[in-house]
């Protein structure tokens, strides 16, 4: 598939939560299989925790704290409104209680749901690679970075070249090189038929 547009959902709303939800679902448009997305964090000075026993999830690991410094990309692959961790250390697990005592209850109050982060640092990150991400952070100042996530559409038509070629080359300076293509109507030509594309 070839890249056909690129866009960005704005996840600190419980709206913009449900719009990321239907891209791994099914597109938004009710197609048999869903996309995946990227966002950006801070990835140095990160507290990670385990999902407790008795919790969708258990064992897993979780991230509690994104860190101040070290800008990391990621793949997020799913979502699970069901995975949990006590923020504020009260024994319960609420999406409806102000935990971080601002006067406001929203998403930055949520100790419910989480999103399915997949790293790029190997199986001994996490759990085999891959982490929760509570959908707090999704609106959290020092979450997701902007509070936003990206996605690409990719045109489904299938492209068959009409031709191709194949060289090796070596050079001692790569800035040197510089190739021109084109094509003929025939094999006695001594000039390409369009104009040369140049690389």
């Amino acid at each position: 598939n070839r890249a056909a547009s690129q866009f960005t959902i704005k996840v600190n709303t419980t709206a913009g939560l449900l719009q990321m939800k239907q891209w791994f679902n099914d597109h938004g448009t009710g197609t048999e299989k869903g996309g995946c997305l990227v966002f950006c964090y801070n990835s140095s000075g990160t507290t990670i925790s385990t999902i407790a026993t008795g919790l969708p999830e258990a064992g897993k690991k979780i991230y509690t704290t994104f860190g101040t410094t070290g800008g990391h990309a990621v793949t997020i692959a799913g979502y699970n409104d069901s995975v949990r961790f006590d923020f504020n250390g009260d024994g319960k697990y609420t999406n409806n209680v102000d935990i971080n005592n601002d006067g406001i209850v929203d998403m930055k109050d949520w100790e419910i749901g989480a999103m399915l982060m997949v790293n790029s640092w190997g199986t001994s990150f996490g759990s085999s690679g891959k982490i929760w991400v509570p959908y707090k952070f999704c609106a959290d100042a020092g979450g997701l970075w902007n509070n936003i996530v990206y996605g690409m559409r990719t045109d489904q038509a299938v492209t068959k070249p009409k031709f191709t070629y194949k060289l090796t080359m070596s050079h001692s300076d790569r800035s040197q090189i510089r190739i021109r293509a084109g094509y003929a109507n025939n094999g006695t030509a001594t000039a390409a038929a369009g104009t040369p594309i140049t690389f």
